[in-house]
């Protein structure tokens, strides 16, 4: 099956950075423009299969471009999304009226935003709730061992930021624990991606590197559902 084709049009680089990240993971093409004229290009060439856009900008604004988009019967069919920080000028039922088919506010919570994305195009969704943490750890390389904080955690892995940064394929131990709940946890890990390779300090505040485990025992993995389930989260 085809790749999904999500065009972003917003003249904020920093937030259509932003969105990219949030997608990189779903499987999609994303496509990016930062005005209405280069977006309708786009939409003609590429007939993506949702568009997400904002309402403030340059030349020509979201609602005249959504105007465009449906007066077109080769794009009027097409998911627009609004997702905009001008609340004293819009609202989702205004948004509606334009043509929209959906409205979301800035700033994005990530989960909200593919929850919403999903509802328009299969996307590859998270195995795993990942919820904030702070928990000491140590990790090794062979013979080399690093301590370092644990920031987020989920059933199949966590977010590290320690002494030494790893490259995205490196197999690494394991060994923390969590405050309150008496198990000391070992496993095996792969790292999977760090900021460095990213480089988008918006997502997370601490350089580091995402881990997925590769071998976890059972009372491991129950610790860490225990402590996703209590929902004390510290953040």
């Amino acid at each position: 099956m085809d790749e999904k084709k999500i065009l972003i049009i917003d003249d904020s680089e920093y937030f259509v950075e932003l969105l990219k990240v949030f997608l990189k993971r779903t499987g999609t093409t994303v496509l990016t423009a930062g005005a209405g004229s280069a977006a309708l290009k786009l939409v003609a060439d590429e007939k993506p299969d949702l568009i997400l856009l904002d309402l403030i900008m340059s030349a020509m604004d979201g609602e005249e471009f959504c105007r465009l988009v449906r007066s077109n019967p080769e794009s009027k069919d097409i998911p627009i999304v609004m997702i905009t920080g001008a609340l004293n000028l819009i609202d989702s039922e205004k948004s509606l009226q334009m043509g929209c088919n959906n409205f979301m506010t800035k700033p994005v919570d990530r989960l909200e935003f593919l929850k919403m994305v999903k509802m328009y195009v299969p996307i590859k969704a998270r195995d795993y709730v990942r919820v904030p943490i702070v928990a000491m750890i140590n990790y090794s390389k062979g013979e080399k061992e690093f301590r370092g904080t644990v920031f987020t955690i989920s059933e199949g892995g966590l977010f590290i930021s320690g002494e030494e940064m790893l490259s995205p394929g490196e197999k690494i131990k394991l060994n923390f624990s969590i405050e309150g709940i008496q198990v000391s946890i070992e496993a095996d890990g792969e790292v999977v991606w760090n900021t460095e390779e990213r480089k988008c300090t918006q997502v997370t505040r601490n350089s580091g590197m995402g881990v997925k485990f590769t071998s976890i025992d059972d009372d491991g993995r129950s610790a860490i559902r225990n402590y996703i389930k209590a929902g004390d989260y510290i953040s």
